[in-house]
């Protein structure tokens, strides 16, 4: 027996080496039964060595404008050896998908038990939902299935983050079917006949093994499982899903098992063929009868529907991963390519032709992980593996159409693409890639905009580690696979730091503009000391081996101090400058699998410092002059030590092994307690506990979060709304009191800690421009409770680059702004618990030259040396009152309303106390010495309406409609109170030049005038009643005709400056014809109401005034 074992692992390693080019390849070889991941690694790091020290291996370098550029294929392995390592048995035998179900189903079953304490932590994702494109993008994809009839609607497959739908061509999505059981989707279907239908693979060809195939009937909102799911006692590796062009009762899927098939839409599925089936596709040729798939590196042909395969002798023979893709343009020619070659059959896979492959300038072999062809021309071939190549010859040559970094002629696209299809109504050729989803239109002229993103909104990153500022709770930095390092700044803007797959991160908590993060697998260490505008990297000068994220941390007490495990703990004092070894070698060997991979620095005391290596703890008490370690039977994935007791040590495990998931120590790591009740079968990537409360603990798992405190016995499901998404590390941040969930596969999370209630923060709303000139605009918005402070973003409407400005308070003054121009104004909160919610975008326009705010309250002062101003004799309200100038003394009299009159530039000016009345030019006489005076506001009186003009520095003029040349002056040029004013041909002295002081909008005492200017209505008054008015918190709106006359009501009220601030559609049947509006929302002051009957016509108008 033992014999066979042996023979079994030679040919799989033998199949594994040889297929090295290529990374789903031997991802899969790893993955054929009998394959152990032990004995795998160390051969194939051995065969990797050899082959680097005889040149044979390729190797990618760096670039110093773009930080890391591609992987050889060593560095792909050493990704999924990083991945696997915690995720197979404690002998290197990989779960089962029985077991993988099984640990699901426990964790539902203690979700469905939650605690009410801990069913009131709400999980929010706080990720970043777009990027620059390109290089930088979002996640990896794997599949793409589009609707029947609409090119609009598609869904995306995310390697690790579920499924995705997008309605609008992939300009933004909503994650469908977060009840999947694993977010690792691989293939999907929709159903021909009926789009609400969809079928998924779980796992997929380069992520491991799946736990089934799943379906939906209600367009992806949730999901059940398929015949394809329970009992699955091997481990199943899923290729490709596809359904029957004809019967869409008919599906087939390949898996490493061979090929199954259903006839009754998923119920029941038989195995058709036996062997490693790596891709299956119908026919376009016929109805359905004709099916092909590679199964064990062949190519086969089934003519009855997939229910029976057979090989084509003289068919392509492959290498690894065989595919195949049908001609969009020739429904009988087949493609099919593997590492070994290019094979295109013209006759519907009977006979077949040997192509070239693409090759770049330097004359290396491209090996496609992606093909498709145009829907237009038969010879358009599509190849994607590191960047997209296109053929015009069917083969014979290849053309580059992207790059995976910019600096080059060529489009910019992201990396690594892994599917290409082709929607079959736009025409469109999609690749699936590392960044998300890109499109490329062949029929668009320009070539440089061929290509377009369609990744925005795809929140799939695989993150490694997460950091936040202790300084900042809104800053935080992520690493991820693929898409490199991220951080969000204090205004909540996501930015890159970092590219390549980016690890763990940290944070100064005394400088947050001091960052760390690194590149896996360089054991590099880059530091930026401003925020990520520049870095360097930095890392013991002896160092060549690093953990795939390297395990390093701050110290809690020294935030210069640098902890790193290597093969051996490294010390910096001073930010990574220069480096202590503080360790021996802990290794068995100089292998880089023997690296540390956790490490951690007692809070309490720095001279305590824990490290995890495989299967071994380490720990030191004396800042490492001396070192004790402790055994394990498997690998220890994190570490975290008690925030008052140097001691007390609390370690976790990855693997299935049932049981083993926590352990404490509290003798420093001599002696251990295993504490993992309640925990399932699953891997634990993280443990964190929280400094404030008494031994409260959260772990990191495979389905999601656990917490335990002293009180509890086992370990209960930590808060809701967090998808079944593996969780790979856990932070606290103290300043937001939020603990943050960096997920591989939907971007980082944040919850409340536990017992702690959210302190409600809100978005501001009710935002209103108090008041506005030509260059500024006053903003002011109710105040938020628990707040630290508030913020603005505002541009031009024409624009796209917004400006930020602090706010200390509920109000702005937003300046240097240009006249007569539409700004588009977002109010932000910055919460105490740390999060940062913005307003909905609204829209002001400041103000032509020298005009006025209407409704708004102004002093006209004088530019004479004692400043006094306009000012009504005595406050006397009745007409013939006389206007004068004397010393503010801050009263009514001495403030003046602006109105628009009806004809554009000018305006009415009525005294506060009196705004009934407005100034006026007596008896309307134009001469000089015309004395001015208050009578009864008239819109229609020439001798009310004034127009402002620029007059020197900061100095207007004012002059009559009724008088053109003529000027508000002071009699004499006197600065005495009680001197008259009149009017008098322009002079341009100081007695005609004023000051207009803004005060604030209209204040309580305003009645509506109702000679001012308004719409006449279209229904008289008689038949729309509004009362009562003035309005405090509401108003009733009363109909005298039916409501099936009027049909669908709406309302609006609009504020001064034109903006409507409500909008109200009623149903078409109101009791009794009333209509209640409620203003308790609106800042006092004049607005304008218009009611619109079904057609948009408007049936009433009239001002309205809000009191308070």
């Amino acid at each position: 027996m033992k014999i066979i074992q042996k023979l079994l692992l030679v040919g799989v390693l033998f199949n594994f080496i040889s297929l090295m080019a290529q990374e789903k390849d031997w991802i899969q070889s790893a993955q054929q039964s009998g394959a152990n991941f032990y004995e795998i690694r160390n051969e194939i790091s051995k065969r990797f060595e050899e082959k680097k020290k005889n040149k044979q291996v390729e190797v990618i370098s760096k670039s110093n404008n773009i930080k890391i550029i591609g992987e050889n294929d060593f560095v792909k392995f050493r990704r999924w050896e990083w991945y696997m390592s915690q995720r197979v048995h404690q002998d290197g035998t990989f779960p089962s998908s029985l077991e993988l179900q099984q640990g699901y189903d426990d964790f539902v079953n203690k979700e469905q038990s939650i605690t009410a304490k801990a069913a009131g932590a709400t999980w929010t994702n706080i990720s970043r939902t777009s990027n620059d494109g390109g290089y930088w993008s979002m996640g990896r994809t794997t599949d793409i299935g589009f609707h029947p009839s609409n090119a609009n609607i598609f869904w995306v497959c995310g390697q690790k983050g579920g499924v995705w739908k997008t309605t609008d061509g992939g300009s933004t999505y909503i994650p469908q079917g977060d009840n999947l059981p694993f977010l690792g989707a691989g293939a999907i279907v929709v159903n021909h006949a009926n789009p609400d239908i969809l079928y998924v693979t779980t796992g997929d060809n380069t992520g491991g093994r799946g736990m089934g195939v799943y379906k939906s009937t209600n367009g992806g909102t949730t999901w059940s499982p398929t015949g394809f799911t329970r009992n699955l006692s091997n481990g199943v590796v899923f290729y490709n899903l596809v359904q029957s062009p004809t019967n869409p009762a008919i599906l087939l899927v390949a898996t490493n098992l061979g090929v199954y098939r259903t006839i009754n839409a998923g119920d029941n599925w038989t195995r058709v063929a036996s062997g490693r089936a790596t891709d299956i596709t119908f026919s376009n040729s016929d109805n359905g009868s004709t099916a092909f798939s590679i199964i064990n590196n062949r190519f086969y042909k089934s003519t009855n529907q997939g229910q029976s395969f057979s090989i084509v002798n003289n068919g392509p023979s492959h290498s690894g991963l065989g595919r195949i893709t049908l001609n969009n343009a020739n429904v009988n020619r087949v493609i099919s390519w593997s590492n070994a070659g290019i094979w295109v059959s013209n006759d519907n896979g009977n006979s077949w032709t040997e192509k070239n492959k693409a090759t770049y300038p330097n004359g290396s072999i491209v090996n496609f992980d992606a093909m498709t062809t145009s829907p237009y021309n038969a010879n358009t071939l599509y190849g994607g593996q590191l960047d997209v190549f296109r053929s015009d010859d069917n083969g014979a040559t290849w053309t580059q159409i992207s790059k995976w970094h910019g600096g080059t002629s060529i489009t910019e696209v992201h990396a690594d693409h892994r599917n290409m299809v082709c929607n079959p109504i736009n025409g469109l050729i999609y690749s699936c890639n590392d960044g998300g989803i890109d499109a490329y239109n062949e029929r668009e002229n320009s070539i440089a905009n061929r290509w377009s993103r369609h990744s925005d909104g795809l929140v799939i990153p695989q993150y490694y580690h997460a950091a936040s500022s202790e300084s900042n709770g809104a800053i935080i930095g992520v690493g991820s696979q693929d898409n490199g390092g991220s951080f969000r700044d204090s205004s909540l803007t996501w930015k890159n730091s970092n590219g390549g797959d980016a690890g763990t991160q940290a944070i100064d908590p005394q400088d947050s503009d001091i960052r760390y993060s690194n590149y896996n697998p360089s054991p590099n260490i880059i530091r930026t000391t401003n925020g990520w505008q520049n870095s360097r990297d930095v890392k013991p000068d002896d160092v060549n081996e690093s953990w795939w994220v390297i395990p390093y941390v701050l110290d809690p007490n020294d935030s210069k101090r640098i902890v790193a495990g290597y093969h051996a703990v490294y010390t910096s004092d001073n930010r990574g400058d220069s480096w202590e070894k503080i360790s021996p070698d802990f290794s068995a060997s100089d292998a880089y699998w023997e690296v540390l991979r956790s490490i951690a620095v007692a809070p309490s005391d720095s001279n305590v410092i824990y490290a995890g290596g495989p299967r071994r703890f380490h720990y030191t008490y004396d800042k490492g002059n001396t070192w004790g370690y402790k055994d394990f039977n498997q690998d220890i994935t994190s570490i975290t030590v008690d925030p008052n007791d140097a001691k007390t040590v609390y370690i976790t495990f990855g693997h299935f092994s049932n049981g083993m998931k926590v352990n404490k120590s509290v003798d420093g790591g001599v002696n251990w307690t295993n504490i993992s009740a309640g925990i399932p079968n699953i891997p634990v990537y993280s443990i964190v506990t929280q400094k404030d409360a008494e031994e409260v603990l959260y772990i990191g798992t495979e389905f999601g979060v656990f917490y335990k405190d002293a009180s509890m016995t086992s370990w209960k499901v930590y808060g809701t709304k967090l998808p079944k998404t593996q969780v790979h590390h856990l932070h606290i941040n103290y300043h937001s009191r939020k603990l943050r969930a960096a997920t591989y596969g939907r971007g980082i999370y944040e919850t409340a800690l536990d017992g702690e209630t959210e302190l409600p923060c809100e978005a501001a709303t009710n935002i209103a421009l108090t008041a506005a000139t030509d260059t500024t605009l006053n903003i002011t918005w109710p105040a938020i409770p628990n707040n630290n402070n508030y913020y603005t973003f505002h541009k031009k409407q024409s624009t796209s680059e917004w400006i930020h400005t602090l706010a200390p308070t509920n109000s702005v003054i937003l300046q240097n702004l240009e006249p007569e121009t539409i700004y588009d104004v977002v109010v932000g909160v910055a919460c105490t618990n740390g999060n940062r919610i913005l307003s909905s975008t609204l829209q002001f326009k400041t103000l032509k030259d020298n005009s006025l705010i209407p409704g708004g309250i102004y002093e006209i002062k004088s530019s004479l040396p004692d400043g006094r101003n306009l000012d009504v004799s005595n406050g006397g309200t009745a007409v013939r009152t006389n206007v004068q100038i004397w010393e503010d003394n801050g009263t009514q009299p001495q403030r003046w309303i602006a109105r628009n009159s009806n004809e554009e530039g000018y305006y009415i000016l009525s005294p506060q106390h009196a705004p009934d009345k407005a100034l006026d030019v007596k008896g309307g006489v134009n001469a000089d010495g015309t004395n001015i005076h208050i009578w009864t506001a008239d819109i229609n009186n020439i001798s009310q309406k004034w127009k402002i003009e620029s007059s020197g520095d900061s100095y207007v003029a004012l002059t009559p409609k009724v008088a053109p040349g003529r000027y508000l002056d002071i009699s004499n040029g006197q600065d005495s109170n009680g001197v008259n004013v009149q009017i008098w041909g322009g002079n341009g002295t100081p007695a005609q030049q004023w000051i207009l002081e803004y005060i604030g909008p209209s204040s309580n005492n305003l009645s509506v005038a109702e000679n001012l200017a308004q719409e006449q209505p279209l229904l008289s008054k008689e038949k729309t009643i509004v009362y009562p008015n003035p309005v405090r918190e509401q108003f009733t709106i009363n109909f005298k005709k039916t409501s099936e006359e009027l049909g669908n009501v709406q309302v609006e009220l609009i504020n001064s400056l034109g903006v409507v601030v409500k909008n109200v559609k009623t149903a078409s049947v109101f009791t009794n014809g009333n209509i209640q509006i409620y203003t308790d929302s609106l800042t006092k002051g004049v607005y304008t109401l218009v009611i619109k009957n079904g057609n948009g016509q408007k049936i009433h108008t009239q001002k309205l005034l809000i009191r308070r």
